[in-house]
């Protein structure tokens, strides 16, 4: 796919993170997360999921890493 695409030749270990996906995917017990102290103490910033990864799929594309 690389060469197809002229992607540069990353391996999987540089580019993801396994011990995030193996959280996310194989956690054994529920997570419930609130951010209503974040936000009592400032914190008010918003990321928009949607648009980050928009942003960060066309930064790949730029840097070659995707097709």
């Amino acid at each position: 796919m690389a060469k197809k695409h002229g992607l540069k030749p990353y391996r999987f270990d540089e580019v993801v993170a396994w011990l995030f996906g193996d959280y996310v995917f194989n956690c054994n017990w529920d997570v419930m997360s609130n951010v209503t102290k974040c936000r009592q103490h400032g914190f008010h910033e918003v990321v928009d999921s949607e648009e980050m990864f928009v942003r960060l799929l066309a930064r790949f594309r730029e840097e070659r890493i995707v097709p």
